[in-house]
């Protein structure tokens, strides 16, 4: 059953039980009170006054809704990331957090509401008792990650308002940019009607593809393959920098995929997908192991092959990027000489041993790890 079927289902249920108990709001059957209660408990605030809707009852409903909805979602294994029911869950957790702020809730709360969905209701679902671990966990971590976009996003949002009242496509898409910013949230902020919202989303759709253009055009003037030159200090870096992936994925696990790269003389640059600060334990750990495999001076190797075999061993690819039917992969072989360390699309040019990269008693150092929105780290380093 996909997630439209289950919420078309439970709507469903959730009409019968507001007819069978004699409500005239489904919000106020036994299925939400429970939550309903815990947001006016955390906010300070009624749901009605008098049985009569206030200004904070649909922030209420919003929040409900989304809380049980992300709780399922999440006790059926869905993590929030951006794509199919990853990001319809990943929608449902920000805009809790955005209208629990209209609510005046300022700490965490998402773990709260999503603990009363699993007491209510694990009777008839036993499977949310099961995982009730993991739904806090991951539904915390999407809210703490959030809540810095927002308000981040939020601030440069009120500018506007009070400067020009509304927003175009142009500036929304300037806004999720620089902050990581939804355009979703950036449509909940603004009246608009529904022509003005799909003219708006258009203009934000193509100024996202203008800005993709002139990034690879500006990428392919100044550099080549993300390398300022080919300098064998630059070699060097790019080589550190297929160990710094692979080195990444080892201690935070294989869900961390390259975004982005930059290497000059001075120090290389990789952009990630990953949404916490990385640890200071979890840094001495992916530094320990790149210089483990510069120590061992591992053999580096190119060869040519079609795209399909490449992705079928698994070689590394960098999101967004195009490649032709062949493709150049380098590995870098562990000392059996027979698995890989490393395997990554790439044009080179790189060192033939990683001994090479500790010429002069070098090591590799990380010199700073960066937020940089829309859940992606930066992590600079150098050999020094």
């Amino acid at each position: 059953m996909g997630i439209t079927d289950f919420i078309s289902t439970k709507t469903l249920h959730m009409l019968d039980v507001m007819c069978i108990q004699e409500k005239l709001d489904i919000f106020e059957s036994d299925l939400y009170e429970p939550i309903i209660k815990k947001i006016s408990e955390l906010s300070g605030k009624p749901y009605k006054n008098d049985g009569i809707q206030n200004n904070f009852t649909s922030y209420f409903r919003i929040l409900a809704d989304h809380a049980r909805a992300a709780t399922f979602i999440l006790a059926d294994g869905v993590t929030p990331s951006n794509k199919d029911q990853g990001y319809i869950l990943r929608r449902f957790i920000r805009r809790m957090v955005r209208f629990a702020a209209k609510l005046s809730i300022e700490k965490d709360f998402t773990a709260e509401l999503a603990k009363s969905v699993v007491n209510r209701m694990s009777q008839a679902y036993p499977h949310l008792k099961e995982q009730q671990e993991t739904i806090l966990d991951q539904i915390s971590r999407e809210e703490a990650v959030f809540r810095k976009t927002l308000a981040r996003g939020l601030k440069e949002i009120a500018k506007i308002k009070k400067k020009q009242g509304t927003i175009d496509g142009q500036t929304a898409f300037y806004i999720y940019e620089t902050y990581g910013f939804p355009i979703e949230l950036t449509l909940d902020e603004f009246t608009l009607n529904e022509a003005q919202a799909e003219n708006l989303l258009s203009d934000f759709q193509a100024a996202e593809k203008q800005h993709r253009a002139k990034s690879k055009l500006g990428e392919a003037k100044k550099f080549s393959g993300g390398l300022a030159d080919h300098s064998q200090q630059v070699v060097k870096l790019h080589t550190a920098h297929h160990l710094l992936l692979k080195a990444l994925q080892t201690v935070l696990g294989n869900d961390v995929k390259q975004r982005g790269s930059n290497i000059t003389a001075d120090r290389l640059r990789l952009d990630f997908k990953y949404s916490e600060k990385l640890s200071q334990e979890q840094l001495e750990k992916v530094t320990a192991l790149v210089n483990q495999k510069i120590s061992e001076d591992l053999k580096v190797e190119r060869r040519e092959m079609p795209r399909a075999e490449a992705e079928k061993i698994g070689a590394e690819m960098e999101f967004g990027q195009k490649y032709p039917q062949r493709v150049s992969v380098y590995f870098i072989w562990e000392k059996d000489g027979k698995t890989s360390f490393s395997k990554e699309f790439c044009g080179g040019p790189h060192v033939a041993a990683t001994g090479e990269l500790a010429e002069n008693n070098k090591k590799f150092k990380i010199l700073k790890q960066e937020n940089i929105g829309g859940g992606l780290r930066r992590i600079k380093a150098n050999l020094e």
